[in-house]
Formats: C-alpha cells, sequence, structure tokens
C-alpha cells in the first residue's frame, strides 16, 4: 500500500505514442538490418553496370549486350518492362532513320555548351526528327515534342531520361516543367514508373509551410518514381551518402523545398521555364504500349549521347541556361543580405 513514488515527467509505463516511435525509428536507423558486405556488393563496382528487365533478362550498360540474369549478380537498378528482343529488332530496322539523325544531332552539338538564343538545330535535322515521331512507337517521343515546342528541349530531356535509367552516377540535376498542361499530365509522368532500384533509398524532403508549396502527398508520387539517391553502406553504423541522381517534375505549382541527407540540409535548384500543348491529340498520344517504345528510345539515346564528368547534361537549351543563371543570381543576392 501505500502512494505511489513520484516521477519527473510521465511514468515509464505511460509513455508517449510518438517518444515510442521515436526510439524505435532510431533504433532501427542504427542497427544492421542488412548486412553491410551485401550492401556494398549491391552498389558496388562489380555489379553498378547491370540493369535487369522484368523478365530477368540483364542488361551490360557498358556494352549493351543482353544475356540471361543470374542468381550470384547482385543488381540494384530493376527496370518494370520485359525485354523484347523481336519487338526491339523490329524498331532498329524500322527507325534507323531516327537513330541516323540523333547521331547527326551529337555531332552537331560536338563541343557546345549551351545553345545561344539563335542557335537551333538545322532545319533538315529537325525535318529529319519529326518523320521519326510518326512511327507509333514513339507516341512518347511525340508528346514529349508537342509539349516542349523545341527540339532542343526535347532531347535535352530524353538525355536527361536515359542517363537516369542507367543510374549514371555523375548526373545531379533537377528540372521541372511548368505552365499549361504542367500539372502531371506530360510524357514522364504519364509513363509508367521504368525503373525500380531496390538497393537505393528515397531523399527526405522538408514539407513548406507556404500554401503554394508541393503537398507531401502530392509530392510522393514524383518521389517514387525520380528522386532515389544511391545508398552506400545504408544501414552499417557510419552512414555516408553522395546525393546522385536525375529528376523532372511537371507541375502547376511553385516549388521550393529542401532536402535533408544525414542531418545535412542540402538545397536544390530546380530551374522552371514555360511548356505548353502545341499540338492536337493523336493516336501516339495513347499511353497503353507507349512504354517499349520509350525503353528503346532511351537505350539509343544513352548509347549515342555517352555522359561526360560534369553533373549536368550540356549543351543546355538557351531557355534552361538563362534560368539557371537567374535561379543563382538571385540566390546569391539573397545570401549578400544583411541579417
Amino acid at each position: 500500500t501505500g502512494r505511489p513514488p513520484k516521477w519527473k515527467g510521465m511514468p515509464p509505463a505511460v509513455a508517449h505514442r510518438t517518444a515510442a516511435m521515436r526510439v524505435i525509428a532510431k533504433s532501427a536507423l542504427q542497427g544492421k538490418l542488412y548486412d553491410a558486405v551485401f550492401m556494398r556488393k549491391l552498389n558496388g563496382e562489380a555489379y553498378r553496370r547491370f540493369v535487369m528487365f522484368r523478365n530477368g533478362k540483364v542488361m551490360d550498360r557498358d556494352d549493351y549486350s543482353v544475356t540471361t540474369g543470374r542468381r550470384e549478380l547482385l543488381i540494384s537498378m530493376h527496370l518494370n518492362i520485359d525485354y523484347n528482343e523481336g519487338l526491339f529488332e523490329q524498331l532498329d530496322s524500322e527507325l534507323d532513320d531516327l537513330v541516323t539523325s540523333l547521331q547527326a544531332v551529337r555531332d552537331f552539338e560536338a563541343g557546345m555548351t549551351d545553345y545561344l538564343e539563335d542557335s537551333t538545330l538545322p532545319v533538315e535535322l529537325q525535318e529529319r526528327l519529326n518523320a521519326g515521331v510518326k512511327h507509333p512507337a514513339m507516341g512518347a517521343l511525340e508528346t514529349l515534342r508537342s509539349c516542349t515546342d523545341c527540339w532542343e528541349t526535347a532531347l535535352y530531356h530524353l538525355k536527361v531520361g536515359a542517363y537516369r535509367l542507367f543510374a549514371r552516377e555523375w548526373l545531379e540535376e533537377a528540372h521541372c516543367w511548368v505552365g499549361e498542361g504542367g500539372n502531371g499530365k506530360t510524357w514522364w509522368p504519364c509513363s509508367a514508373p521504368t525503373a525500380s532500384p531496390p538497393g537505393t533509398r528515397l531523399v527526405t524532403f522538408s514539407e513548406m509551410e507556404r500554401a503554394a508549396a508541393v503537398h507531401s502527398s502530392v509530392f510522393k508520387q514524383f518521389c517514387e518514381q525520380c528522386t532515389r539517391v544511391q545508398a552506400r553502406n545504408l544501414f552499417s553504423d557510419i552512414v555516408e551518402f553522395q546525393v546522385q541522381f536525375g529528376m523532372i517534375l511537371s507541375t502547376n505549382k511553385s516549388i521550393s523545398f529542401t532536402d535533408l541527407d544525414g542531418g545535412v540540409e542540402r538545397r536544390l535548384s530546380i530551374v522552371p521555364w514555360p511548356m505548353r500543348f502545341t499540338r492536337p491529340p493523336t493516336e501516339h498520344n495513347v499511353l497503353v504500349g507507349r512504354a517499349p517504345g520509350l525503353m528503346w528510345l532511351l537505350m539509343k539515346i544513352a548509347r549515342i549521347f555517352p555522359g561526360g564528368s560534369d553533373t549536368v547534361v550540356r549543351p543546355r537549351p538557351y531557355q534552361v541556361a538563362v534560368a539557371t543563371r537567374a535561379f543563382f543570381e538571385q540566390n546569391d543576392a539573397k545570401d549578400c543580405e544583411p541579417n
């Protein structure tokens, strides 16, 4: 009998739910949920060059050879599509002119850093590219070309998508389309998620308080597809990350956010530029069946336009270069303002 002892704060048997969740989360993050050696192999140099299709076929992204997968391969990048050898061979034959045109674009862009205001692709080359989008399998390319109304920008986005798909480690870019039709009805979000890398984790974003911010429920769908970060010993005692990702957003809301990685706040510069639909809908805009053609195209883009040592895709379209400079000038001016 007698009175219960006095406790400072809540008694231990009546812990708050939030406190309990905090303890569980802390122990989970500090514990070794996965073997560190396994995680290193999953993201190691020996396996990073492989990409696995849904039906078990494996592509070596260095030479683009395709073989049947093996159990000992620890592949972190999985594609949400089957490898259809017959279809891809058919597209190789029917779209040979498009491949030749893309190679001509590569030669034209050689040595360029950015497109100038008056430097566009030659008219003859644009006409050759226009002929390629008429193929039924190029529905995604037709939609992208219609939205951007600019071949330089369309090809730029294709490069970003291809490099992200094949996990080019050097790419660190974020892009946002704004304008008419920019609220998720564009080419990339309309396609089924093409890649699902199980050896990665999501970058976490701090939600902004003002009304114009992207809500977490809206932003989650972009995170699932585009904002994954390659893991390096994720569940070891010492967690080290290097932010490496390519991201394409499509929204009609103003975007302002930062990402948190290991307690370190990192600012992402998201450069918006206008986008609009310039052509009426066609049968090419039908979403069903577009994924194989898009996959074939991204494979060709990645092979024709090899990545460089820089962290951005070049050459950049004129409007992208201008918006990027304006962004940094504005933020540099804010950094110089007195507190």
